[in-house]
Formats: C-alpha cells, structure tokens, sequence
C-alpha cells in the first residue's frame, strides 16, 4: 500500500472511530433524558459500560491524531481535519460524562415525583432542545456542512434561555421554601448539564467552521 494510500485509510479510520463515539454519546444521552422524561430509571445500567466505551475511543482518537501528525505531516485540509478531531473528542467524551451524571441523579430521585412536578414538562422541553443541538453538531462534523454548524451555534440562545428561566423558578421555590432543597438542587443540576450539552455542541459546530474555513471564532489558525 503506498504512503498516500495509508494515509487516505488512517484518515478514514479516524472519522469511523469519531463517528463510533457520537453515536454512543448520544445513546447514553438518549437513555438518561429517557428516564427523566417517562421515569424509566432500568434504562440508566446500560450508560456506564458507553461511558467507559467512550473514554477508550477517546484514547484511540488522540493515538490516531497523533499517529498521522508525526508520520504523515498532514497539510492544509488535512491537517485542519486532525487538528478538529483532536478538538471535538474532548467534547463528545463531555456529551458522554454528562449524561453519566444525570444518570446519577436520576438514580436518587423519585421518578413518579418529578414527573409529575409542575417544572417537568419546561425541563424535557429544554432536554429535547439540548439534545437537538448535539445530534445536529455531530452531524454537522459528519458532513462537514457549515450552515448546519452555524444553525446549532445559533440555536443555543434558546437553551440559555430556558436554563435562565427555569433557575429563576426553582431559586423562588428555595426562598418560599415550598419544598426541600435537596430536590431543587437535583433539578438544578440536572439543567445546569442540559446547558453544559449544548456548549460543547456548540463547540463542536465552532471546530466544524474551522475545519472548513481554517478560522475559529473569528480568527484564522490554519
């Protein structure tokens, strides 16, 4: 096999073992919004083995990045493509740690009583929105499509929002002291994360500009 022909294969192998971790970040995401949003907590033993999945292949993904850095010395579009993945593992892995820790929220929490809490219903909204915003900034690295980027960037003012919105009603729930603390806490947390998911979906959709483009946030690296 020649050496560009190795290269094209490595190349091929870094966006498989990439495109292995986003779809196993979102399942576990998927599991742990699946109990908050039905009260299904038998869903939450599968997120430990993904998570562990993943921290694996994100070791894989930095082998291989620096595997085709020190021997290839990618150049130009290529090197942008190492330089990215390299960036956006970090947050995939995130996607995956987050949804580990719900997890563990949820674990303690009643299921019939959150469910039922009049705050319920603005949080699987918020969690539905996060959601979106990562599977379209995966898809976005996929497809190396800069409007879909550029979409997630935007969309994540209305996940702000709702975290902004919803603290404000727990924090006059805490002062009216209408219920424990304990539990808003949880659910505090709980948002906290759901905003934390779409950040690194935004930074993932900032790393797909620069791939393209060679620019990230305004300024040009490569």
């Amino acid at each position: 096999m020649s050496n560009r022909a190795t290269y094209d294969w490595e190349l091929k192998n870094l966006d498989r073992t990439l495109e292995d971790m986003g779809v196993m970040a979102q399942q576990a995401l998927n599991l742990a919004l699946e109990t908050f949003t039905n009260g299904t907590p038998q869903l939450l033993g599968e997120i430990p083995s993904l998570q562990e999945q993943l921290n694996q292949l994100e070791r894989d993904v930095e082998h291989q990045c620096m595997t085709l850095l020190l021997r290839q010395q990618p150049v130009a579009s290529d090197l942008r493509k190492v330089s990215t993945s390299l960036e956006i593992v970090e947050d995939i892995r995130r996607i995956g740690d987050f949804a580990a820790d719900m997890a563990d929220i949820l674990q303690h929490m009643e299921g019939s009583r959150f469910t039922q809490d009049s705050l319920h219903a603005d949080i699987v909204e918020m969690a539905a929105n996060a959601k979106r915003m990562v599977s379209r900034a995966i898809l976005a690295f996929r497809t190396l499509d800069s409007q879909l980027a550029q979409e997630v960037i935007d969309y994540d003012d209305v996940v702000d929002r709702a975290f902004l919105e919803i603290r404000g009603a727990l924090a006059r729930r805490i002062a009216a002291q209408t219920e424990s603390v304990d539990y808003a806490l949880d659910y505090l947390m709980m948002i906290k994360y759901l905003e934390r998911l779409g950040d690194h979906a935004v930074s993932i959709a900032q790393w797909v500009g620069f791939c393209i483009t060679g620019v990230h946030k305004a300024q040009r690296i490569v």
